[in-house]
């Protein structure tokens, strides 16, 4: 488990969000959506060079829920971004809390030591 502030998760990769490729349920809530990221490398497990992650699910955090657009943004623009997520019981990758879940890494193409200001 790795994560900035003592935040857990149980991956965290580094790549491109490519794409969303639908939506699913999970976590109790419906019509998450999926998004397909490139993975450059692994920083906590190891797998497969692209996985699947669904955008974390409204009522995780302080902030409102974005629909994914942590995802979306990080997408459009081409960013290489480290990305948390946890498995829910079903098995399905959620990224963390909304703000907690993609992050633009530094200058120096390394995570940032504390979390970015939403």
């Amino acid at each position: 488990m790795s994560g900035l502030g003592g935040v857990a998760a149980d991956i965290v990769v580094l790549g491109r969000i490519q794409e969303q490729v639908g939506t699913t349920d999970a976590a109790g809530f419906t019509d998450l959506r999926e998004y397909r990221v490139r993975v450059d490398e692994w920083i906590v497990r190891s797998g497969a060079n692209s996985v699947t992650i669904v955008s974390s699910p409204p009522g995780c955090a302080d902030a409102p829920y974005l629909s994914g657009e942590y995802f979306a943004d990080a997408a459009a623009e081409g960013l290489t971004v480290a990305v948390f997520a946890v498995r829910d019981d079903s098995g399905a990758l959620i990224g963390l809390a909304p703000g907690r879940q993609v992050i633009v890494l530094g200058p120096d193409g390394a995570i940032p030591d504390t979390w970015p200001k939403p």
